[in-house]
């Protein structure tokens, strides 16, 4: 009997999207001040964890629109790409490029979060005034 309590399939007794939210919530006050002070690499390493954190997101979202050559995981897979080529240069222009590369990412990651319902609450306008 014993043995059979184990072999049902266990589900969580909490919900993880909040605590997500909570952490990509972090994540995007480190890229501001990462990007504010200038801070490139620490940049690069925040976006990517923040990448990490929403990919079981991206492969969902992908996977429920069936066009995976539009899709998430395509998106930031290019625009990674994309940074390894400007990093490769070294040169002056290549930092312009990144800082593009690096805003471009994040507003993927961003309506990534918000397609998958961990952004920002919505409501009708007319809600705050329901009597």
């Amino acid at each position: 009997m014993a043995g059979e309590e184990f072999s049902e399939r266990r589900i969580s007794e909490f919900n993880e999207a909040a605590f997500q939210i909570q952490r990509l919530h972090s994540i995007w006050v480190e890229c501001k001040t990462r990007r504010q002070n200038g801070d490139l690499y620490g940049l690069r390493y925040s976006l990517d964890t923040a990448a990490i954190e929403l990919w079981v997101d991206a492969v969902k979202i992908d996977e429920r629109n069936k066009d995976i050559e539009k899709g998430y995981q395509k998106k930031i897979g290019e625009i990674d790409q994309e940074i390894d080529e400007a990093i490769e240069k070294k040169d002056v222009t290549s930092l312009k490029i990144l800082y593009k590369l690096f805003t471009k990412k994040e507003k993927i990651l961003r309506q990534l979060q918000e397609d998958a319902g961990k952004g920002g609450k919505s409501k009708l306008e007319d809600d705050d005034f329901s009597i």
